[in-house]
C-alpha cells in the first residue's frame, strides 16, 4: 500500500511539473524580475521583454504570428532567455518605456544592458534577422550619453522655443496633434483651454472637442483611446478606463465655457459606460475593454452593431484589474460630475472609491500599491494619482483628514524619490533596471508641490517645486508635443500665486452655492466653503466680519477681488482673471 502510494505521489509531482512547462513549439515566458536578470547573467544569454497590453490588437496579433513562429520560438528558446509582461500590471516598466507603444520590444546583453527598442508590431521573419543579428553580436551595447543636454540658452529663449513647439504641432484644421494619430492630449487640451483669449487656442479647442465626439461609442458610450491615419473616424476599439477618466473632465470642461450639451451628455454616457462594463464587485473600476472581440481580429463591424445585437455575439474581454493610479484619476472624474449636476451618488462613489484605496493600497512604508498585490517597488506615477485625488477632496469636502495625508504623501515622495535632481519613476533595487526621471511625472509632481505649497503656507515645497522646474529647464534639449504644454503650464503657475476662491456661508440656503465654485474648472485654484471663521486661515479671517450675506471672493496674498453675490457673476470671473 505503502508502495502505491508513493507511486501516485511521484507520478502527481511528475504531471505538474509537465502542466508547468511550455507546449512544444512554445517560448518559456518568465516574469521580468532582478532575478530573472541575475539568471541571464549568469547563463551568458541575451534577455528579450515583450512588453504588451491585454487591450491592444497589435499586442494579440505579434503573438500570435511572430512569438508562434517555430523558426523564432526555437531560436529564442536556444539562445534567449524570454520575459513577457503585462504593462498594465508593471508601472515601473510602463512608464520607463511607454514612449516606444505597444508591443514594445526591448532587448538586453547579458551583461544587463539594453541593446535594442522597437515599439509596435514586428513581423517574423523581420524579428528573426534582429534576433540574429544580436547572437553574432552584429546589434550590441553602446553606452550613450544623457537624453539631455545641458546648455546656456535663457529660460525665456527656451520658453519662446517650447511656445513655437506647440504652434508647429497642432493641427488647426481637424483638430488634435498633426500627426498619425487622433485623440485628445490632456496637457494641450488643458494649455489650450488656458489660453482661450488667443485666438489660435480657442479655435483649436473648438474643433479639438467636436472632432473627438468621433472616438466616442454611440451605443455604449465610452471613448476609444485613438483612431489613425491623421483622421478621428478611423478608431482602435480599446477602452481604456484612464482615458474615460480623462474625457468625463476634459468635455466638462469645455461645457462650461461652451454651453455644448452634446460634451455634457457624452461624459454622462461615458460614465454610464463605466458603470455598467467596468464597475467590479468591491466598487472599484475594472482597467479595460479589449479592442477586438475575437483577439488579432479587427472589430469593425462588430462595434457597428447596436447593443442587443452586439451583447448576442458576445463582450469583447475586460480586464478586471482596478489599478489603483486609474480608480484615482476616474474617482477624481466623478467629482467633477458631482460639481456639475449637483447629483450627491457621484460624490459618495468618489469618497466610497477613495476609502478603498486608502484603506486597501497603502503599504506599510505609507506609500500605494499598484494593484491588490504589494509591488516589487512603488511607482511615482501611483503616488502622483493619489495625490490628485487627495487634493480634490481636501477642497470638495473640506476634510482635513485628506489636507494631512496630502501632506504625508508629497512629504514621502520628496524624501524617498528624489535622488538630488529630479524624482525617479520607481524606487531603485538591487540588480534591476534603473529607474529613470520621466519629464511628464515630474512635471505633475512639480504642479502639486507647488499648488499644495500656496494652501498650507509651507514655502518649503513650493520651492522643491520650483527647484524640480530647474531641473527640467536646465536639462532642456528638445521635448516631444507631448510635454512643451505642461512645461508652460507648470512654468506660469510658478510665476504666479494661485487664487483662494472663497465662499462665505453667512446665511442658511436651500441653495447648494458651493456647486457655482466647485465648477471653475482650474488646476491652479484653491476652492474652500466656509460656514465659521474657523476654517480660515490666518489671512482670510478678516474677512468672515465684512459680510452679512452668502458672499464669494477670490483673494491672493496681496489682493481680493470685490465680492460677488451672485453665482451666475462667477464666470466673469473666471474669464477675465483665470484665462489668458
Amino acid at each position: 500500500m505503502k508502495t502505491s502510494l508513493n507511486f501516485l505521489f511521484i507520478l502527481f509531482i511528475a504531471v505538474l511539473m509537465q502542466c508547468n512547462q511550455p507546449a512544444k513549439g512554445q517560448i518559456s515566458w518568465q516574469p521580468f524580475t532582478p532575478q530573472t536578470l541575475q539568471n541571464a547573467v549568469k547563463q551568458n544569454k541575451p534577455l528579450i521583454l515583450h512588453l504588451a497590453a491585454n487591450w491592444c490588437h497589435w499586442c494579440h496579433v505579434m503573438e500570435e504570428k511572430t512569438y508562434q513562429n517555430p523558426q523564432v520560438v526555437s531560436f529564442i528558446q536556444k539562445n534567449f532567455i524570454a520575459c513577457k509582461e503585462d504593462h498594465d500590471q508593471r508601472p515601473d516598466l510602463a512608464n520607463k518605456y511607454r514612449e516606444y507603444g505597444w508591443p514594445a520590444t526591448i532587448i538586453f546583453d547579458s551583461q544587463g544592458n539594453e541593446i535594442f527598442k522597437q515599439a509596435g508590431y514586428i513581423e517574423a521573419n523581420e524579428f528573426l534577422e534582429i534576433l540574429k543579428k544580436i547572437k553574432s553580436g552584429q546589434i550590441k551595447y553602446k553606452p550613450s550619453a544623457s537624453s539631455y543636454t545641458t546648455n546656456d540658452t535663457n529660460l525665456r529663449s527656451k520658453f519662446q522655443i517650447l511656445t513655437q513647439g506647440i504652434l508647429e504641432q497642432i493641427d488647426t484644421i481637424k483638430g488634435g496633434f498633426d500627426f498619425f494619430q487622433k485623440s485628445v492630449n490632456y496637457q494641450m487640451f488643458e494649455y489650450a483651454f488656458n489660453h482661450q483669449k488667443q485666438a489660435v487656442f480657442k479655435k483649436w479647442l473648438n474643433i479639438t472637442m467636436q472632432n473627438s465626439l468621433h472616438l466616442l461609442d454611440t451605443v455604449w458610450g465610452g471613448y476609444y483611446q485613438y483612431s489613425t491615419y491623421g483622421e478621428w473616424t478611423n478608431p482602435h476599439y480599446e477602452k481604456l478606463l484612464s482615458i474615460q477618466a480623462r474625457y468625463v473632465k476634459m468635455n466638462l470642461w469645455y461645457f462650461y465655457v461652451s454651453d455644448d450639451s452634446a460634451l455634457f451628455h457624452a461624459a454622462i454616457k461615458t460614465y454610464q459606460y463605466c458603470k455598467r462594463f467596468l464597475k467590479q464587485p468591491d466598487a472599484l473600476y475594472a482597467n479595460a475593454q479589449d479592442a477586438d472581440l475575437i483577439p488579432g481580429k479587427k472589430a469593425h463591424d462588430y462595434f457597428r452593431l447596436p447593443d442587443k445585437a452586439r451583447l448576442k455575439k458576445g463582450i469583447p474581454h475586460i480586464d478586471t484589474n482596478t489599478y489603483t493610479a486609474n480608480n484615482a484619476r476616474w474617482a477624481e472624474s466623478i467629482i467633477w460630475l458631482y460639481a456639475f449636476t449637483g447629483d450627491s451618488t457621484y460624490l459618495k462613489e468618489a469618497l466610497e472609491i477613495a476609502q478603498i484605496l486608502i484603506q486597501k493600497r497603502q503599504r506599510p512604508d505609507g506609500f500605494y500599491n499598484h494593484g491588490s498585490d504589494n509591488d516589487l517597488t512603488p511607482a511615482l506615477d501611483v503616488q502622483l494619482a493619489i495625490a490628485n485625488l487627495l487634493l480634490n477632496l481636501s477642497q470638495i469636502t473640506g476634510n482635513n483628514q485628506y489636507v494631512n495625508q496630502l501632506a504625508a504623501l508629497l512629504s514621502k515622495i520628496k524624501n524617498k524619490f528624489y535622488d538630488g535632481q529630479c524624482l525617479l519613476s520607481f524606487l531603485p533595487l538591487k540588480n534591476y533596471i534603473s529607474p529613470g526621471c520621466i519629464l511628464e511625472e515630474n512635471i505633475e509632481a512639480a504642479r502639486l508641490f507647488n499648488i499644495y505649497g500656496h494652501m498650507s503656507g509651507n514655502m518649503e515645497f513650493i520651492e522643491f517645486a520650483k527647484k524640480l522646474q530647474q531641473y527640467l529647464m536646465s536639462t532642456f534639449v528638445k521635448v516631444d508635443e507631448f510635454k512643451e504644454p505642461s512645461l508652460l503650464t507648470l512654468q506660469e503657475e510658478l510665476n504666479k500665486e494661485p487664487y483662494h476662491a472663497l465662499l462665505l456661508l453667512k446665511q442658511n440656503t436651500s441653495e447648494n452655492l458651493s456647486l457655482p465654485l466647485w465648477q471653475i474648472p482650474s488646476f491652479y485654484l484653491i476652492k474652500k466653503t466656509a460656514v465659521s471663521k474657523q476654517q480660515l486661515n490666518e489671512n482670510q479671517k478678516e474677512y468672515w466680519e465684512f459680510f452679512d450675506s452668502n458672499t464669494y471672493l477670490f483673494c491672493t496674498n496681496s489682493f481680493c477681488s470685490p465680492p460677488i453675490y451672485d453665482p451666475s457673476q462667477l464666470k466673469n470671473f473666471f474669464y477675465d482673471k483665470l484665462l489668458r
